[in-house]
């Protein structure tokens, strides 16, 4: 009797065992299979941070070029105004001009004064 319950014992063991080799099997392949999905998720992050990046490099540069833009046409806008503000000066300038001759002028003749006589009628 010692032998058959030997024998059945080696019997359960040698089955347990091959559950456990079966089940080492399973949890290998999905193992393996998390670390394919984790490697593809891996990429896809990669992929997207280089994607990122490239997106952030373009919208500096955009932004970039936009500020150079403006300061291109506030450059333009100020010579403009510089222009115009020269002109504005001259013109004032050659008022005074003619104020200060025509003042003059006034100052030599002096003024007359008119009387007009009252009609009786």
């Amino acid at each position: 009797m010692a032998n058959s319950e030997l024998s059945m014992e080696v019997e359960r063991l040698s089955i347990f065992k091959a559950q456990r080799q079966k089940r080492i099997t399973a949890l290998e392949a999905d193992l393996a299979e998390k670390s394919r999905l984790l490697d593809d998720v891996n990429l896809q992050v990669k992929n997207k941070d280089r994607l990122l990046s490239e997106a952030y490099d373009r919208a500096y540069d955009m932004q970039r070029e936009y500020m150079q833009q403006e300061i291109r046409q506030l450059k333009h806008l100020n010579y403009s105004l510089d222009v115009q503000l020269r002109r504005e000066m001259e013109e004032r300038q050659t008022i005074e001009r003619q104020m200060m001759v025509l003042n003059g002028t006034c100052a030599g003749v002096g003024y007359v004064v008119i009387e007009i006589p009252a009609d009786d009628n």
